[in-house]
């Protein structure tokens, strides 16, 4: 059985659209639904009348703390095989997604199925497309056994926990699988957090905390040394993103002067615990072939430096 997990904080106006993708899905005798009401104003038990006919499950949390951490809250209490995470205000894409997922993650006995899934622009008028995605969690489903044996569990921020969750699994010896179907609609929520106009801004103290936590955990899981040098690598590219951003949005120089001092810290950290040394071929080669590339279209972001020039300003004193 599969435990779809939606976490939700005063998310009544789009919850009802979230759970009926989930009531339309073919193979329902399969399917468990937790809502984790992360102290909404108001509970979410209409949905029980709404859809009498889904196995759903409502758990209360004692206080707000974020997606994330409400996530966690259902992984702690499920007894699941496997688990589907869907946020309240998107949506699954077809009736067949969770079959698909399902059969694919039983049958190819691995630890991480990443499927297509479709993000709606700003107009709402088309779709980009993610594919081979290890960010974000939309569009997955993991095999229990996998993260509660290897105790993976979320950081405790507000921001970038889902990153730093995937990017442990991905690198911790996890048995992974793309497929390219779709399976997942990341709708156009512009109330949402990652939507909000200063998300980046307002991300990014998360997203370092997120990066130093990411590579505490592969080094106690024992994850290779390649993986925990190419997982640094990626953390710096992604870092590069922001600042070109914060240029491009002409933030101001104190602003960038003090992102890029928590940047050489985060540098500084990260390499005394692998190698002393990054060179120049592998940030080229990770950059080049890595996902993160597709930011740069989706954001039309102007690379007024290059990705060497940046890190040599971080390794600089």
């Amino acid at each position: 059985m599969v435990n779809i997990i939606i976490p939700a904080y005063n998310a009544h106006k789009t919850i009802r659209q979230a759970v009926a993708s989930v009531a339309v899905q073919d193979d329902q005798e399969n399917i468990k639904l937790t809502i984790v009401d992360d102290c909404s104003d108001k509970p979410y038990d209409y949905l029980l009348d709404d859809f009498k006919y889904l196995n759903i499950n409502i758990l209360r949390k004692p206080f707000n703390s974020g997606p994330g951490q409400a996530r966690q809250y259902g992984i702690d209490r499920t007894d699941c095989e496997y688990l589907i995470f869907l946020d309240a205000d998107d949506c699954l894409y077809c009736s067949d997604a969770v079959k698909k997922l399902l059969n694919t993650i039983k049958y190819g006995n691995y630890d991480l199925v990443s499927s297509v899934f479709l993000e709606e622009t700003s107009n709402n008028a088309n779709y980009f497309v993610h594919q081979q995605d290890l960010v974000w969690m939309h569009g997955k489903i993991y095999r229990t056994k996998y993260i509660k044996k290897r105790s993976i569990k979320f950081n405790e921020t507000r921001m970038n926990e889902d990153s730093a969750f995937n990017m442990i699994i991905s690198n911790a010896n996890a048995k992974i699988y793309f497929v390219e179907y779709a399976t997942y609609i990341w709708k156009n929520n512009k109330n949402s957090i990652t939507r909000s106009r200063d998300f980046l801004s307002d991300s990014i103290g998360d997203f370092i905390i997120n990066g130093e936590y990411t590579l505490n955990e592969l080094i106690r899981l024992n994850a290779p040394k390649n993986n925990i040098l190419s997982c640094i690598l990626q953390y710096l590219i992604s870092l590069y993103i922001y600042y070109l951003t914060f240029i491009n949005q002409k933030k101001e120089e104190i602003y960038l002067n003090n992102f890029i001092s928590n940047v050489k810290n985060y540098y500084k950290k990260a390499t005394s615990n692998v190698t002393n040394v990054l060179t120049e071929e592998q940030f080229g080669e990770v950059f080049y072939n890595h996902f993160l590339i597709n930011e740069f279209i989706s954001r039309k972001i102007i690379m007024k430096i290059s990705i060497y020039d940046f890190i040599n300003m971080i390794k600089s004193e």
